[in-house]
């Protein structure tokens, strides 16, 4: 081969080695990845302590009225001791007394208290009242009014003759007191259920009560301020040798204005 080929050729092959090198990548520089930093405990905010709900007290039951019924179609415990009564046939037969031979006229009435209705100033008391025994012209009706001393008594009472009254009994004086007898056309006769019913309300005035007295629903008469005293209600018998049957007996207590 001819010295100036080969010298060509060396020549080529270098200047193409040279820009082979110039054109092959660099070293890529290494990244450092940075160490991952420790995981710490992150403190947790603590649970805040709901505090538990309290018992809310029940708010106290104001006392009501007192309100007492009975029917008679079974012997109760509300009534005090009556060594002439008898539950019969749905209703309470109470009397006849036989007479007393001595002492007043206090000595003839008969009752029975309402011991569960307790003592007020004011309440409104009723029941149905039949006569069945002893004499026609004899009271019979509904106890209301009688003191805590058991010194004064008062009733709504009728007669099979058609009178009525309020009538009141003073023992410390031993006397009758407030009206006397009269007709009143509201009154069935004989044997003839009678509906009575006895309002001892507040009065005008402090310290005083009205007493009104209805039979069958028609008002008998209004004693208007009257002496503001506690007192008991029940069965009546104004006199001996009478005896009536009671059925539906109601008392409501009345508050105080």
């Amino acid at each position: 081969m001819p010295i100036k080929t080969t010298v060509f050729v060396f020549c080529a092959t270098a200047i193409l080695l040279v820009g082979c090198q110039q054109d092959l990548p660099t070293e890529m520089p290494s990244t450092s990845i940075p160490p991952a930093a420790p995981a710490t405990n992150t403190a947790l905010p603590s649970p805040t302590k709901t505090a538990m709900p309290t018992d809310t007290p029940l708010p106290t039951a104001t006392p009501g009225p007192v309100v007492v019924k009975d029917d008679f179609t079974s012997q109760t415990n509300i009534w005090g001791d009556c060594d002439h009564c008898e539950w019969k046939d749905g209703a309470l037969f109470f009397g006849p007394y036989p007479a007393v031979a001595t002492g007043g006229d206090g000595d003839q009435i008969f009752y029975v208290i309402c011991e569960t209705c307790g003592s007020h100033p004011f309440y409104r008391v009723s029941a149905d009242v039949t006569y069945f025994d002893g004499y026609g012209d004899r009271t019979f009706g509904v106890l209301a009014g009688l003191s805590a001393d058991r010194k004064l008594v008062g009733a709504g009472t009728v007669t099979t003759l058609m009178h009525a009254l309020y009538e009141s009994f003073d023992y410390g004086t031993n006397q009758w007191v407030q009206g006397t007898f009269k007709k009143f056309n509201a009154v069935h006769p004989g044997r003839g259920t009678n509906h009575i019913e006895v309002a001892i309300q507040p009065g005008s005035s402090a310290g005083s009560a009205d007493i009104i007295v209805s039979v069958n629903d028609k008002v008998l008469v209004s004693l208007v301020n009257q002496s503001e005293n506690p007192s008991w209600a029940g069965l009546y018998l104004g006199w001996h040798t009478v005896g009536a049957f009671y059925d539906n007996f109601e008392y409501e207590e009345i508050p105080s204005k």
